[in-house]
């Protein structure tokens, strides 16, 4: 039985799919869901190095204002999370941290039951618009299974579900407004 969830929140389609996803299971098994953002402040840090005559430098300014924007996202990222929970009528805690994601998620595992994150992750917003390495490093190395979530339209209110007859097989199938969780989530638990 499900007693508490963690939800990595990036602000991604595939972070809110999972809170969504997040929200019905702990709805069905009167679990705690706990929403983690995290600033990623050492990419944050390393990406603003820049070159001065051949010797690296990093430009604290540029950093702190890429920083604060982060803390900024991250915050809205939470709140949401805690609307929706309310709304939902879902028990529901916020963690705010700041390390890289993966390190990050991979210690606050050890508290909860489940690991739930989007099929690709998007932890490095602040520095990078594309997918990170933060899911593979959490798959690895997780103490607690992984459950990822596809994105979808959100603006919709519901998901445009893959057609291709692979995506078929691996798709979740909304029934009455409920996921059918059980047939499709993926998930990887260390042994």
């Amino acid at each position: 039985m499900l007693r508490s969830i963690l939800i990595g929140l990036d602000g991604s389609d595939y972070s809110h799919t999972a809170l969504r996803l997040g929200i019905d299971w702990a709805r069905h098994s009167d679990a705690l869901l706990v929403g983690l953002g995290i600033v990623d402040a050492p990419t944050i840090r390393k990406a603003e190095t820049v070159l001065i005559g051949g010797t690296p430098h990093a430009d604290p300014y540029l950093a702190r204002g890429r920083l604060a924007d982060a803390r900024r996202e991250v915050e809205q990222f939470l709140e949401q999370f805690a609307l929706e929970c309310a709304e939902a009528g879902v028990a529901a805690k916020v963690l705010e941290d700041v390390r890289l994601p993966a390190d990050e998620i991979v210690l606050k595992a050890q508290r909860y039951d489940v690991v739930l994150l989007g099929q690709e992750t998007r932890f490095h917003f602040e520095t990078d618009e594309h997918r990170d390495d933060t899911l593979p490093r959490v798959l690895k190395n997780s103490p607690r299974p992984v459950v990822t979530a596809p994105g979808c339209s959100v603006g919709e209110g519901r998901c445009s579900w893959p057609t291709t007859a692979a995506s078929k097989r691996r798709a979740p199938r909304p029934s009455s407004g409920q996921w059918d969780w059980q047939r499709w989530a993926w998930s990887r638990s260390r042994s």
